[in-house]
């Protein structure tokens, strides 16, 4: 079995899903479903897993791309199990390989990783293995430095390949091979390497985040070719996320709207708190704390240990709130986010989508809150264009920039739906009417009800350029150009002239955030750059910038294209209420106070059985949950019914000491429901002896009767005009068998009997 969604794409974005669907029968078929079942203990497949895995089992070189939680580790994990040889898995991060690592072993899969923080003694373990005649490790973990520069796995690899030992090559994040991508890296940009010195071995690229011109760009430094490699791609949306942009304001006052929010809301709730830099980790956290909410800060000034422990801490949950640099949450899998907030503005659309998508991998609805301000964007902007490491090319920083103007376009949109928005920027098509739809987690901008129109801009775009223009030899700040633009009336614009501009006042007919997104947009597009310019104070660096034209403003300001510009729509707010989705708490029932402790009871328990060590990548939130709604009572219903519960984990793992609390809590249960049967046939009874109605003869001999497989009696008006009895009866489709006695009677009566 497995689960699908229809998804509509924008561009020529195949996916080759149907090609290899589970309406096709294959000789390893059977086998795959014993090991999905027997080995990793799941009951069902997500969307396009099994399609991956029977291209993969085929040899093909297959693209996955699936959001974070979607379920891209199964893809290749399972593959490894069952094909002969050695599947190497590439991965950028030591963390993220050392919980694979833990889960495959708990499952029974000998695995082994070769990374700079595994001892000697692991090493030479490894090496001894693979060099076996058969060797006795299915899957390897390696960075790609050791790719790179380990000539000792160079001299493996080309051992294994010529033994025919060697399965495949799993690119995880293979969005960093691409200098397009969010987060490049240079040791993946070699990783093309591989098809070169081992043709004819297969390649799985992993990523949850890649646009069209990504995917084509990794296919290409990865020497794939695009008409031969097996395209997998979920749908982007992520349905059960609420998204939420809020300006930004001051430092202080945002930390404050951050701990109002998390007090208010999420109250003992598991969340995320993404900062700019360590001091701001360290301020935010400290400041939480203050406000009594458990909060740590994460991110590289701290000891290795320390990470670690916080990790620990928050992942079994003795840390609420984690105060994080964005590298934080990559591989970790914690269901039970319930709020992500980024204190200030992710680097790029596709970061924000996998950082926010940290946020309710369990299903449950969940908040993303993104804070943005202009001072932010300069500051970034200026740590962009500073950057003098490896990968700060002049390209690749123009590539940085645009990405980051994206995203201010994205905070200062606040017409068009959030999840389109999104969407649309990884080539998914998304009506804003399907996230109205969705009433619960709908979105900040359908959620308020606004009247809208689009109207065209070209004229004000020339306006803003040539504006600009004139300010060629000089400087303007884009708020200050906001001001003239608008037609502000303050003693500086009248002590400078600007007042007597052409361009003064030209725009009053936008608001100030709408001008700023047209602004915006004209950057995006080319027709303006923003240049900035660092001032040495005296015992400090400010940062501005600058307005100037783009490689593009020629053609505004010739009037080449007369209607270069699309139109945008405008805000025009009505005095109708916002939907909302926040619901009030309703009162538990006995069911769902006695779910909620035996949740308890089973988590306090895995803390006793892992000690500070994090069970969620072993016995993960959604197994806990199901063990609850289910109350497995025996060792058989627990492995059989219970997702990635295996024989070997529940030995390996002590969970008789879970199956010993769903066994009590059931008996609870059991008792609850039989007390509620209980009352529910005494109130059936009482009902029942209180629906005697007094009909005339005649009104009997206009209603028909019949009688249907539970004994009710099925009443049909037959058309006359009857009294207020008669009325309230045949509201009723059915009737309990006593009325028909009734009924009976008086039909004896009227044949002279009794």
């Amino acid at each position: 079995m497995k689960l699908s969604i229809s998804v509509q794409w924008l561009s020529d974005i195949k996916d080759d899903a149907a090609e290899f669907s589970s309406d096709h029968t294959y000789p390893h078929t059977q086998t795959l479903f014993e090991v999905f079942d027997n080995i990793f203990g799941l009951k069902q497949f997500r969307s396009n897993q099994l399609e991956a895995i029977n291209a993969a089992l085929l040899h093909h070189d297959c693209f996955v791309l699936m959001p974070t939680g979607g379920g891209k580790s199964l893809c290749y994990q399972l593959p490894a199990v069952m094909d002969k040889g050695v599947t190497f898995i590439i991965s950028p991060l030591r963390s993220l390989i050392y919980d694979q690592k833990q889960k495959l072993v708990s499952l029974g899969i000998e695995c082994g990783a070769l990374t700079s923080d595994v001892s000697q003694r692991e090493v030479d373990e490894v090496y001894r293995e693979l060099y076996k005649h058969t060797p006795g490790l299915k899957i390897v973990y390696v960075t790609p430095e050791k790719i790179a520069k380990s000539d000792q796995l160079t001299q493996l690899l080309k051992n294994l390949y010529e033994r025919k030992l060697l399965a495949r090559f799993v690119i995880d994040e293979c969005h960093c091979v691409s200098e397009w991508g969010h987060d490049f890296r240079p040791d993946y940009a070699s990783l093309g390497q591989l098809r070169v010195k081992y043709p004819g071995i297969n390649v799985i690229l992993l990523t949850a985040t890649a646009t069209p011109r990504v995917q084509k760009d990794i296919l290409q430094q990865m020497k794939i070719n695009i008409n031969q490699c097996k395209l997998f791609i979920q749908s982007f949306n992520r349905s059960n996320l609420i998204y939420e942009c809020a300006l930004k304001g001051t430092t202080d006052t945002a930390l404050k709207k951050v701990a109002n929010l998390i007090i208010s809301h999420y109250n003992d709730k598991c969340g995320i708190v993404y900062c700019f830099s360590r001091a701001e980790c360290d301020k935010t956290a400290k400041y939480l704390s203050a406000y009594k909410i458990n909060a740590l800060p994460y991110h590289a000034g701290l000891s290795d240990s320390k990470r670690q422990l916080v990790q620990n801490q928050w992942a079994n949950d003795d840390c609420q709130v984690i105060c994080a640099t964005i590298a934080f949450g990559m591989g970790i899998d914690k269901p039970n986010v319930r709020f992500v907030i980024h204190l200030s503005m992710p680097k790029s659309i596709e970061g924000y989508y996998q950082e926010s998508g940290r946020a309710g991998r369990d299903g449950e609805i969940s908040y993303c809150y993104l804070f943005f301000c202009y001072q932010d964007l300069v500051k970034m902007k200026r740590l962009i264009l500073n950057d003098d490491g490896q990968t700060s090319t002049k390209e690749a920083k123009k590539v940085r920039v645009d990405n980051l103007n994206r995203v201010y376009d994205y905070c200062l949109n606040n017409v068009t739906c959030r999840r389109t928005q999104l969407l649309e920027y990884f080539g998914e098509l998304f009506p804003s009417s399907e996230c109205k739809r969705m009433k619960r987690t709908v979105c900040d901008n359908c959620r308020q009800v606004l009247k809208t129109t689009s109207i065209n801009c070209t004229q004000m775009s020339i306006e803003i350029i040539k504006l600009v223009s004139e300010f060629s030899h000089k400087n303007i700040t884009l708020p200050a150009a906001l001001d003239i633009l608008r037609g502000a009336n303050t003693k500086g614009i009248r002590d400078a002239g600007h007042n007597n501009l052409a361009a003064y006042n030209s725009c009053n007919q936008l608001s100030r955030v709408d001008l700023e997104r047209l602004v915006c947009r004209l950057i995006l597009e080319g027709y303006l750059l923003q240049e900035i310019v660092t001032h040495q104070q005296q015992s400090f660096e400010s940062s501005a910038a600058y307005l100037r034209l783009g490689p593009k403003a020629h053609m505004a300001l010739s009037n080449q294209s007369n209607r270069f510009m699309n139109p945008i729509e405008l805000t025009i707010r009505t005095e109708q209420s916002n939907i909302t989705n926040d619901e009030k708490r309703k009162q538990q029932t006995p069911v769902e106070q006695l779910n909620e402790q035996c949740l308890k009871e089973l988590k306090k328990e895995l803390k006793s059985i892992f000690g500070q060590n994090s069970h969620a990548m072993i016995i993960p939130e959604r197994a806990i949950k199901e063990m609850v709604k289910l109350m497995p009572r025996t060792k058989e219903a627990m492995i059989k019914d219970v997702n990635e519960i295996t024989e070997e984990r529940y030995k390996r793992h002590e969970l008789h000491r879970l199956l010993a609390i769903t066994q009590r809590f059931g008996k609870e249960l059991d008792e609850i429901k039989r007390k509620e049967e209980n009352a529910r046939k005494a109130l059936l009874q009482t009902t029942t002896s209180k629906r005697k109605l007094t009909l005339s003869d005649e009104e009997q001999e206009d209603i028909d009767f019949s009688t249907d497989a539970d004994g009710f009696i099925k009443v049909n008006k037959q058309g006359k005009k009857t009294n207020g009895h008669y009325n309230r009866f045949v509201k009723s489709k059915k009737r309990p068998a006593s009325f028909f006695a009734r009924k009976n009677a008086i039909a004896k009566r009227k044949r002279g009997g009794f």
